[in-house]
């Protein structure tokens, strides 16, 4: 309240009502409206009407006493002042003036009205002597009036519509910040259900973003850039947060009749200390659903999007194969084998968009035979990406530029690590290239350095221990180690090892009891802020997650909400983005 009223200076255009009775009047409005239950569009009216009343004194009068509204918080009028001896007040009151020693702010009132009399107003109502002041008498036609003459001129209608705005401007967020100012992160999912169907990530194209639904320019008018582009890109907790100033600032109207409900009558603070900082780093996820590519995210406070088939933006590629993703600078980039066995590319951009598929093959040459496994990872601001095609295992490169390095033998520069390649994945570690296969049921190891050039095969098995038939490998870097999940029995055993930084490896260790029992046909890893995070493709038709926090600790595995991914799921990858 006492923001409005250091500010509450009317156009000098409305003129003839005291000093006394402005301030009288405004602080007894401000006082009850800020209580009252009414909409701040209703309390700004009420303003307005008063404020086409105000002297032009009310400017030079009122800004001394702000210091001493403070002191002036009587919930009640002051007892009526008798008149002074020899004298009566006038008969067509209808209420007393107040007395002038009820507050420090009564006799700032006094002294600021002894100064000098309001320009303009005729010299009989001018004050003279201690007790005499301008009084202001309500009508019962219910309309401001004082001792002035009846033919004093109204304000001008443009001074009346400039001040009426200029109030309005200051009476909203005042009104607003005097109601609601903060609702529960329960209060926000009944808003965010009535709003989206609870969809926190949801882009309709209606120009309203998110699970509440705020628009981008309101987004950006309360700092919402700071966590993001766009409210649907933005975590559960990043949109509350500005969520919360947009009710500070404008009120439960800010909403829908419909869905404001809970912002009227829950009032506790989502977040009551300080809120911790969220990582904006969050997990890119493909699904392979009935021969199309779904895509979704998970943030870091692990809460799911919802998955949306990709065909619509990217184009359809036929009946899709192999799918592999990787993030470089907020983008992800995909490639996936189409229906025509060729590997294509696209880019989902971190504003959310989508490129269409390019082929990759016209520019980095055709693979003998069927391609079966992509890997992709980004090393820098290049996509390498590997392909397993008629049990051999090939190399190629995107660079920062768009262009494509030619599909290239590894075994031509690394040797050969087997008869016979069924899998292979890709990590980046410290700048190089570290890639793990599996060939004739084993796995192996090589580096890609830098420069270019490949080390030879190593056998992992003799470095971190034998666990049987390999079905599925895969690794991702996490600082300078590399992390490794191995599939074996035909899938019914997972195990994790790890090889540090300074080349000596970690045991394979048995996950079951980290991550529970399931059959994996299927194993994806990425590094996500620093952490391992995997999805394995069941053979009952499930995507499950797991992560492996930097203590080491395990988060179980989870089945991932696959609600609007048709068909079966044979396919599965993830990739970690900002």
């Amino acid at each position: 309240m006492d923001v409005l009223r250091a500010h509450a200076e009317p156009d000098e255009g409305l003129q003839h009502v005291t000093a006394q009775a402005s301030v009288d009047r405004i602080d007894f409005l401000l006082h009850h409206l800020s209580r009252s239950p009414l909409d701040p569009v209703a309390i700004a009216r009420r303003l307005v009407t008063e404020a086409h009343r105000v002297s032009p004194g009310f400017r030079r009068r009122y800004r001394p006493l702000k210091p001493l509204f403070a002191a002036d918080r009587a919930e009640h009028r002051p007892p009526v002042r008798a008149a002074p001896p020899g004298r009566s007040w006038p008969s067509r009151r209808t209420t007393s003036p107040r007395s002038l020693s009820a507050s420090p702010l009564r006799a700032a009132v006094r002294r600021c009205t002894r100064r000098a009399a309001v320009p303009g107003t005729p010299p009989h109502l001018r004050p003279h002597g201690p007790a005499a002041l301008p009084r202001l008498y309500l009508t019962r036609r219910h309309h401001w009036s004082s001792a002035m003459p009846l033919h004093a001129p109204r304000p001008a209608l443009r001074r009346r519509t400039a001040a009426s705005a200029a109030l309005i401007a200051l009476a909203v967020p005042f009104a607003a910040a005097s109601g609601a100012s903060a609702t529960s992160v329960a209060g926000w999912d009944q808003v965010a259900q009535c709003e989206s169907s609870g969809n926190w990530s949801i882009n309709t194209g209606n120009s309203y973003y998110g699970g509440l639904q705020i628009s981008l320019p309101t987004w950006k008018a309360f700092s919402g850039l700071q966590y993001a582009a766009r409210p649907d890109l933005a975590t559960k907790q990043q949109q509350i947060l500005i969520a919360e100033k947009i009710l500070a600032g404008q009120g439960p109207t800010a909403w829908s009749t419909k869905c404001n409900g809970p912002l009227y009558t829950d009032h506790a603070n989502p977040y009551p200390s300080s809120p911790p900082q969220v990582s904006t780093w969050k997990a890119q996820v493909l699904v392979n659903g009935g021969g199309g590519i779904y895509h979704s995210t998970r943030d870091a406070a692990g809460n799911w999007a919802g998955f949306a088939n990709i065909a619509s933006q990217t184009g359809d590629i036929g009946t899709v194969g192999s799918i592999a993703d990787a993030g470089i600078n907020g983008d992800t980039h995909v490639v996936a084998v189409g229906g025509d066995g060729h590997v294509y590319h696209a880019i989902r951009f971190a504003d959310g968009t989508w490129s269409g598929f390019g082929d990759v093959n016209s520019q980095a040459g055709a693979l003998p035979g069927t391609v079966t496994k992509l890997s992709a990872v980004s090393i820098g601001n290049d996509l390498h990406v590997l392909a397993v095609a008629g049990g051999k295992l090939f190399h190629a490169a995107r660079l920062a530029n768009g262009t494509w390095s030619g599909f290239a033998d590894v075994s031509s520069q690394a040797g050969s690590p087997g008869a016979v390649v069924t899998s292979a994945s890709a990590a980046s570690v410290a700048g190089q290239l570290q890639v793990a296969a599996v060939a004739d049921g084993r796995v192996v190891h090589t580096i890609r350095t830098v420069s270019g050039t490949w080390g030879t095969w190593g056998d992992v098995y003799t470095a971190a221990g034998n666990v049987g038939v390999a079905s599925d490998v895969a690794v991702a870097g996490t600082g300078n180690d590399m992390q490794i999940v191995v599939t074996t029995a035909g899938g019914t055993k997972q195990y994790h090892g790890a090889r540090l930084a300074n080349g000596t490896w970690m045991p394979l260790t048995d996950l079951t009891s980290s991550l529970g029992s399931f059959t994996a046909t299927g194993v994806s890893a990425a590094s996500v802020d620093s952490e391992l995070q995997l999805t394995f493709v069941t053979n009952d038709d499930r995507i499950l997650h797991a992560i492996r926090h930097v203590n080491g600790s395990w988060q179980p595995a989870a089945a991932i909400p696959l609600a609007g991914v048709y068909g079966n799921h044979y396919a599965a990858s993830i990739t970690g983005s900002l």
